[in-house]
Formats: C-alpha cells, sequence, structure tokens
C-alpha cells in the first residue's frame, strides 16, 4: 500500500512554505556585510534545506527519519543559540522586542537567529505533521 495523495490545501501550504524559506535564504546574502561575519552561508544552506524539504513533499512522501533528523537539528541549534558561552540560557532571546538594538537601528544577530530557529522548528513539526503516514505502511 502507498502514501494517499496530499489534499490540495496541504500542497499549497507547503509550496508557500517552499517559497517562503527559498526567500528567506536569498535575505540571508546580506548577513556578511550586516553582521561582519561568514555565517550567512550556513543559514542560507539552513533555509535552503527547509525549502527542499517542503518542496519535496509537495511531489512525495519525505522519508520520516529525514524529517525526525531535522526537527531534531532545529531544535538543537535553538537550544544552542540559547546560551552564552558558559552555558548559561537565555530564554529573552526569543523575545521579538529583543530583536533590535536600543535605537532600533540595528538587529541583534543572537536574538534574530533565535527567532529564525523557532520559524525552522515549527516547520519542521508542520512538515512531519504532513508527511504522516496515519498508520498505513509505505512501500518504499
Amino acid at each position: 500500500m502507498t502514501q494517499p495523495a496530499k489534499p490540495l490545501s496541504q500542497k499549497i501550504i507547503l509550496l508557500l512554505g517552499g517559497a517562503l524559506f527559498a526567500y528567506f535564504a536569498y535575505l540571508q546574502f546580506n548577513d556578511a556585510s550586516q553582521y561582519g561575519n561568514q555565517d550567512a552561508w550556513a543559514w542560507i544552506g539552513i533555509y535552503a534545506v527547509a525549502s527542499l524539504l517542503s518542496l519535496s513533499s509537495v511531489l512525495a512522501f519525505v522519508f520520516m527519519p529525514v524529517l525526525y533528523i531535522w526537527a531534531g537539528f532545529c531544535l538543537g541549534a535553538l537550544t544552542f543559540r540559547l546560551q552564552d558561552d558558559q552555558g548559561n540560557f537565555y530564554l529573552s532571546r526569543l523575545d521579538p522586542s529583543s530583536y533590535w538594538n536600543e535605537d532600533k537601528t540595528q538587529m541583534i544577530q543572537n536574538s534574530n537567529e533565535s527567532g529564525g530557529l523557532v520559524i525552522l522548528l515549527v516547520w519542521a513539526i508542520a512538515l512531519l505533521y504532513f508527511n504522516r503516514t496515519r498508520g498505513r505502511r509505505v512501500d518504499y
């Protein structure tokens, strides 16, 4: 027995998610100049993976262990980003009001990245939901 086809509404949501994360990847090209570092390439890759998983979910069933690994990566990266160099957690980095400096002229990288990782984690959970097997066996 094979996986049943996804409803049109799910396909539209997955297409929109794939396009949105592709756009997020495109926006990361300015990070090197904005923050003065080269981690933009990591973020381009992370958002591109989210986009590719979304778009491949439209075309076919995605192997569930891949999605579990992706969700675990997002959770682990978020946990890492919420810590400082000594391992202290700063849940305040999740507060959207902490994404900007006091003058509201420049984004704060740690808080900004935490917000991106929250979005990625929520989307990874959504991908798991959209690709669930509903108790049916899937032939590979």
